[in-house]
């Protein structure tokens, strides 16, 4: 073979290695409406999915908190509507029952297992809560290994900023969380996950495209999508934002995401340290490896059009089940249905949170 050859053959290789590789035997989603009904009843607001120890699946649809195995309301409020309190995110805790983000009141709320609809939330003490009203929101939240330590982003849409905060595993209610001073690079933040001894927290970049001639609104392009790696120190758990670093480029490595506008939403992993992360606005869930970030896979999803928030569930912790509104033109959607869920089985490895609440309840 010439010396020509011998070089193209391996600049080939090369540029082979660097881009983003999509493994074969892509994961195939097939609608789940048939396995979680009361999705049909629930607002395209739905998101905050989260998994208990048997592997129950549940969302947040802004005034309520759902069971999505059992179809059933788990907690709502009569007559409460958004301006009073807005549920974002949740989590199920060994030690501090079930998480639920609340954006009105700058707060995280806990609802006491075993479950039931008799806690007041709205007037009750807060499991975290920001008596400076400096917190965001907070939206999404994540629970660093062994509950040691709490996660939690919030972002300004129109103004295209983020935040994020964290606390240690409090051992009274009404505990402030600290905020974490993000590198500039950093704007509008909202899915987060710990992997290991990382902190992954993703970033959308807003551009301003005029405004808009019927309602006077800003009309706001998302031009930039990327998820950061933030180490967490091994003793304590506390971000250092010093080392933060691109993880993942949506824009660069996702086909098509750039001219979707995709805008990054929620983010689970595995034990394996497989990232599952809804790609809002494209219909499509990015599976891909915090290990090597070059490898990916692109999951179609054929119901959901914005998926929000994903988790892994069921009895092995490897069903992921994807919620969000609704694709148009959809056949056999039951009269003002709006919210969609779709779902991957067998997947090759537990979801983390399901893992983690396998372990004994030890404390913090």
């Amino acid at each position: 073979m010439q010396l020509s050859s011998l070089l193209t053959l391996a600049l080939s290789l090369a540029l082979a290695s660097a881009a983003p590789s999509h493994r074969k035997g892509a994961l195939k989603a097939v609608s789940a409406i048939t396995d979680f009904p009361i999705v049909a009843t629930l607002q395209a607001s739905i998101e905050g999915v989260s998994v208990d120890a048997a592997g129950n699946l549940y969302c947040i649809d802004a005034n309520s908190f759902n069971n999505l195995s059992s179809s059933s309301v788990v907690w709502s409020r009569p007559g409460l509507n958004t301006t009073a309190m807005q549920f974002a995110g949740s989590r199920h805790t060994r030690t501090h029952g079930v998480l639920l983000t609340e954006v009105v009141r700058h707060a995280v709320v806990s609802l006491p297992t075993p479950l039931c609809n008799t806690t007041d939330l709205l007037t009750g003490a807060p499991t975290f809560t920001n008596a400076a009203n400096t917190w965001k929101q907070p939206n999404d939240l994540a629970v660093g290994a062994g509950e040691r330590a709490f996660y939690f982003s919030g972002m300004n849409y129109t103004a295209g900023t983020g935040d994020l905060w964290w606390s240690p595993a409090p051992a009274a209610h009404s505990t402030m969380p600290l905020q974490i001073t993000l590198p500039a690079a950093v704007a509008r933040t909202n899915g987060i996950e710990v992997v290991g001894n990382n902190l992954y927290l993703t970033s959308a970049e807003n551009t301003l495209n005029g405004t808009d001639p019927a309602t006077g609104a800003p009309v706001i392009v998302v031009s930039g999508a990327k998820v950061y790696r933030i180490p967490l120190d091994p003793s304590t758990g506390a971000p250092l934002p010093e080392q933060a670093s691109v993880a993942k480029d949506y824009y660069a490595d996702v086909p098509g995401a750039r001219e979707a506008q995709m805008d990054p939403d929620g983010m689970r992993a595995d034990v394996d340290g497989w990232m599952y992360a809804t790609l809002n606005a494209y219909g499509r869930v990015l599976r891909w490896n915090t290990k090597r970030p070059s490898e990916q896979q692109v999951i179609e999803l054929p119901t959901v059009n914005g998926p929000s928030n994903l988790e892994l569930g069921g009895k092995d912790g490897k069903t992921l089940v994807v919620v969000g509104g609704c694709k148009k033109g959809l056949t056999g959607l039951k009269e003002g249905q709006v919210a969609c869920v779709d779902k991957v089985e067998g997947l090759p490895a537990a979801g983390r949170a399901w893992s983690m609440l396998q372990e004994k309840k030890t404390g913090y």
